[in-house]
């Protein structure tokens, strides 16, 4: 990973010019102001100064920007809708990049920056050792993290199996929930709870039994719920990577496409540069209002421009877990915007340690949900029922894919029940 500094008159045309030279996927490190240099510069006002890092292998040609926009992938009825409404849509391009040319009239090449008076940005390297090495020891942590989580929770299982005196129905659940992923300790809490319940009813199918103490584990889920005449604010938070921009965006597109509410975004998250490129996309695309903000001033006009949408979802930066000041800055978000509902994103491919720390980390907003995302990427659910149990949060919502907006679904407590307990059945796609 790289390094660069750029300076200019603000941070607006440093992100047209990161966009531009490095593309979306560049991550803001650190925003600070520097004097100009010299006297006749003394009361001017000062420069704003972007550290940056990124990849090289990673940089996109104009051609590459436009493949780019064409992975995105848009709903056969939100193109449908559009040439109902009389938009020409080329068909031999890829369908985002045509929906954007006849909405935006643009293919997605990032324009050049617009620099005023003679200052213009500067790209200056720095070393690019310890980023790199701290960022190969991420990705090997949470890969230990995992494969650790996962080890010790069949090891503990497989020397602790003969202290418990189950059934043999109770006794093959509770395997098939250590198989899931579930903790071993919380699998033997469930298999006791199940078989106080059967000397009570002894009648009763025992793999029901579980399935009723599992379901009643994971709760009453807690889609989101719109009021008539009023509004819902939404803010949605998260470490990096856990998908909160596209689930935003999925829950944005079933709002507005199939519930015909009329839908905000306001786009916090100004760390990575891509994030407010592919908000800014989709908003574009389900043509609903936008605002970038970069400040509280910037913040509190964007909640007054949006008052008359029926929801309004706030995207937030993501960070690693116990970062002080990410949380000061979504403890200030929440003091300004007071959303109604505040969703934490998890990834369920996430080991349970990871996933403690997440928790822990945000627990300052007491009243937040659970949305699990990328369920696709893992055939262990366990994760599920470990996060709502050490939480204590509801369920909101799933999501199980990258198309948009279909691939979410309400959380369902019995169906997931079914997929920790091997029972036949799929998760289905529910609308909001």
């Amino acid at each position: 990973m790289t390094v660069k500094n750029y300076r200019a008159e603000d941070r607006k045309q440093i992100l047209d010019t990161v966009k531009r030279e490095l593309g979306s996927e560049a991550v803001i490190l650190d925003v600070r102001k520097v004097r100009r240099r010299g006297l006749r510069n003394l009361f001017k006002k000062p420069l704003v100064e972007v550290s940056v890092a990124y990849e090289p292998d990673k940089i996109p040609s104009a051609a590459q920007s436009r493949a780019d926009f064409g992975k995105i992938t848009v709903p056969k009825r939100v193109l449908a809708a559009y040439r109902g409404a009389g938009t020409e849509i080329e068909t031999d391009m890829p369908p985002a990049v045509a929906v954007l040319e006849a909405v935006a009239g643009t293919v997605g090449t990032f324009p050049a920056a617009k620099a005023s008076g003679t200052s213009e940005a500067a790209a200056e390297p720095a070393s690019e050792s310890l980023a790199k090495r701290l960022d190969e020891i991420d990705k090997r942590m949470e890969s230990l993290d995992r494969a650790l989580s996962a080890f010790m929770n069949k090891l503990a299982y497989v020397n602790r199996e003969t202290q418990y005196d189950y059934s043999p129905e109770v006794q093959s659940a509770v395997h098939r929930l250590v198989e899931s992923q579930v903790q071993e300790e919380l699998a033997h809490t469930i298999a006791k709870e199940a078989e106080s319940i059967l000397k009570k009813t002894p009648d009763e199918d025992a793999l029901s039994v579980v399935k009723h103490v599992v379901t009643e584990m994971l709760g009453d889920t807690e889609p989101l719920r719109h009021k008539k005449f009023s509004r819902k604010t939404i803010l949605v938070m998260g470490p990096t990577g856990v998908g909160k921009t596209t689930s935003i965006v999925k829950l944005a597109a079933e709002f507005s496409i199939e519930q015909k509410k009329k839908v905000g975004l306001i786009n916090a998250d100004t760390y990575r540069v891509g994030a407010h490129e592919q908000l800014q996309t989709y908003a574009e695309i389900l043509e609903i209002p936008i605002s970038i903000v970069y400040n509280d001033d910037e913040l509190r006009e964007a909640k007054e421009k949006l008052s008359g949408c029926d929801l309004v979802f706030i995207d937030t930066a993501g960070k690693r877990p116990g970062d002080g000041q990410h949380r000061e800055e979504i403890e200030r978000i929440i003091g300004i915007t007071q959303p109604d509902d505040i969703l934490l994103c998890v990834s369920a491919a996430t080991g349970f340690a990871a996933a403690k720390e997440i928790i822990d980390s945000y627990g300052f907003a007491e009243k937040y949900k659970l949305l699990i995302t990328k369920l696709d990427e893992t055939n262990a659910w366990g994760m599920i029922l470990n996060t709502v149990h050490y939480s204590g949060r509801p369920l909101t919502y799933v999501t199980l894919g990258q198309n948009v907006p279909d691939d979410i679904a309400q959380a369902d407590a019995p169906e997931i029940a079914d997929r920790l307990l091997g029972i036949d059945g799929q998760l289905t796609i529910v609308d909001g």
